[in-house]
């Protein structure tokens, strides 16, 4: 879409992003395929929110082919961007979902998981992408199939510091992902 990563980018990155590897405690079971992830976003100045406007007015901008071009390639990934809410696809592999753990979909991000438990997670993440980001988040699973959470990113919008909070509502759509490529690949 753009050359270099906007704000939107990192904070759809780290929005994400749930857990690493499995540790000792069993965690959260989730199911393998395609997930549909709705994020809200409220921003200490509201950069971030315009942010957000700025890349839609940007796409709004493209000439109709480029625009439709980017449209489509947003619309097969399941990407919906809105100016205080966005929704994003993901997929899960059957062996990650076995394994007990959930890729994060930026490969320039590290996380840690600090607590777990059947239900729940709490998990600390950097990621070194343009602009940087990081921060905690805490996944709250209602089943296998459903999940919240909420989370505070640092990161930079508009040349500045910003502290972004994040909450997210995940749900499974079914165990195909079409297009969508599995997180992490």
């Amino acid at each position: 879409m753009m050359k270099s990563k906007t704000p939107l980018t990192a904070l759809l990155c780290a929005g994400t992003m749930l857990a690493a590897q499995a540790q000792t405690t069993p965690g959260p079971r989730v199911e393998a395929g395609l997930w549909e992830i709705n994020m809200s976003i409220k921003s200490q100045t509201g950069k971030a929110e315009m942010a957000m406007r700025q890349a839609q007015a940007y796409i709004a901008s493209l000439p109709p082919a480029q625009r439709k071009q980017v449209e489509e390639v947003m619309a097969q990934q399941g990407v919906k961007l809105g100016d205080k809410s966005s929704t994003v696809n993901a997929c899960i592999t059957k062996e990650d979902a076995e394994r007990g753990t959930i890729p994060q979909q930026a490969g320039d991000c590290t996380q840690d998981v600090l607590e777990k438990t059947a239900t729940s997670m709490k998990v600390k993440f950097s990621c070194t992408t343009n602009p940087p980001a990081s921060g905690e988040a805490v996944v709250d699973f209602q089943s296998p199939t459903a999940y919240t959470s909420r989370g505070i990113v640092d990161t930079v919008v508009l040349g500045q510091n910003e502290r972004v909070s994040v909450e997210q509502t995940g749900r499974w759509l079914g165990a195909e992902c079409g297009s969508v490529r599995p997180l992490g690949k």
